[in-house]
């Protein structure tokens, strides 16, 4: 049995493929093991069955120089080269062999139209089965406070994404409570800390979770389009925001939220418009109020000025028109007794002239019909009549001067007005530190509550 060298062995292979050692071909495949050396990558390419079994294996290297041309051109296309377990490539390579690490593929280029469409072509899958299975409006369903104050928020504690939403937030009087859920928001453990984010939040009591993240590349982004991070929002029982910084494309984790914005700064900017919106609402509404009220106010102080002006007249003027008509009545009255006079003294004189002439029996008849009309005059019953108006009269103005506030005032009782002029009637009317006016029958003082004290 003859044995060779390994270097023996090397040699021959290296004169094997020395006629094709400068042939470049493309090679499509999914990256494993991936390894770095000093900006040199080392990993493999293999290719998998429908069960994910693997079929074919071939090791890969990229040397630091062609990742740097090659990243170069991803960007331009909006994608990032990453040389991470599971991502699928197109490369350019062609095969090398190495005395130390063997039989490899040497990566000369890269196309990123595979990656793009590869990754559209997964994100599309995910869309499609969200949508089938009815996903898209069950977050939006749940029902969302109308000034969330209480914020969970699922990001990178370092990233520009979380101080861009701070220093908004931070810039409002609102006094917003965030409980942050440090997060990965791109690579593979982007996917484990956001689930992990939805589950500590959920135990919190909160009005809102917004998961964001700044701008970035399409392979960037694309940790994001994923499918069990999607359920996860729809199935949570509390609304959830996205910002996962796209200007133009939209995220997936956007079709299942309650609601999606843009950027960062632009959710939390619809959280303070939302407080903004309300104070200027109320401020507007205060201002009507107070206008309206300022209004009626005077219009019943108004009211209640003349219904003072009133009460202090009216007793006046009562007792004016009673007099004026006592007056009236007491002057009819001797009107009416000087004619009654008049006439009895004419039809004594007319009397006294048949009596001259007359025969004793007519002058006894006289003198009886003249007892008759003395007897039927009953003077007695108009200074009666008179009697009563003027006892009438002192009654009332015995009613007026006690209905008279002044009067009261000079018993010693005074009145107790608010700082609106407004007459205090019970203490349930009052609070601590309001300031009265007192009104005494010679002045007034103000004064301050300082204790209320109600009866039992």
């Amino acid at each position: 049995m003859q044995f060779f060298p390994v270097s023996a062995v090397t040699k021959r292979i290296k004169e094997y493929l020395a006629p094709g050692m400068d042939k470049e071909f493309w090679v499509r495949g999914e990256l494993y093991n991936v390894s770095e050396r000093g900006g040199h990558y080392y990993a493999a390419l293999i290719e998998t069955d429908k069960s994910g079994r693997t079929v074919a294996r071939i090791e890969v290297r990229l040397w630091q120089g062609v990742y740097q041309n090659i990243n170069r051109k991803f960007r331009q296309s909006g994608l990032q080269l990453k040389m991470e377990n599971g991502l699928q490539y197109g490369f350019l390579c062609r095969l090398t062999y190495h005395d130390t690490y063997g039989l490899a593929l040497e990566i000369r280029d890269a196309d990123p139209s595979l990656n793009l469409g590869e990754m559209e072509r997964r994100r599309q899958e995910i869309i499609a089965r969200l949508k089938n299975e009815g996903r898209f409006e069950l977050n939006k369903r749940c029902p969302l406070p109308f000034l969330p104050q209480r914020i969970g928020l699922i990001t990178s504690g370092s990233s520009a994404a979380y101080n861009d939403f701070m220093k908004t937030l931070n810039t409002a009087p609102w006094g917003f409570q965030v409980f942050l859920a440090d997060a990965r928001m791109q690579g593979d453990a982007t996917e484990t800390s956001i689930l992990k984010g939805l589950q500590v939040l959920s135990r919190l009591d909160i009005d809102l979770v917004i998961i964001t993240r700044g701008g970035g590349s399409k392979s960037d982004l694309y940790s994001l389009d994923n499918l069990a991070i999607a359920l996860a929002i729809s199935e949570y029982a509390i609304p959830v925001w996205t910002a996962i910084g796209h200007e133009i494309d939209t995220s997936v984790l956007d079709y299942v939220a309650h609601t999606s914005f843009k950027t960062p700064t632009a959710v939390a900017e619809n959280l303070v418009a939302r407080y903004e919106n309300l104070k200027m609402n109320l401020d507007n509404f205060q201002d009507r109020l107070h206008f309206h009220w300022q209004k009626e106010l005077r219009r019943q102080f108004d009211l209640l000025s003349r219904a003072v002006e009133m009460l202090k007249t009216f007793p006046k003027m009562n007792l004016q028109k009673n007099r004026s008509r006592i007056s009236e009545q007491a002057h009819n009255l001797r009107n009416k007794t000087s004619i009654r006079i008049n006439q009895a003294k004419l039809a004594l004189q007319v009397t006294q002239q048949k009596l001259r002439s007359a025969p004793d029996g007519q002058l006894q008849k006289l003198k009886l019909d003249l007892g008759y009309c003395i007897s039927s005059f009953q003077l007695f019953k108009y200074i009666g009549l008179l009697t009563e108006q003027k006892r009438q009269l002192k009654e009332y103005g015995k009613l007026m001067r006690a209905h008279d506030p002044v009067n009261n005032l000079k018993k010693g009782y005074s009145l107790v007005y608010d700082q609106q002029h407004k007459l205090v009637k019970s203490v349930h009317e009052l609070k601590e530190n309001a300031e009265l006016i007192t009104r005494f029958n010679d002045g007034e003082i103000k004064s301050t509550v300082s204790q209320i004290l109600e009866d039992k």
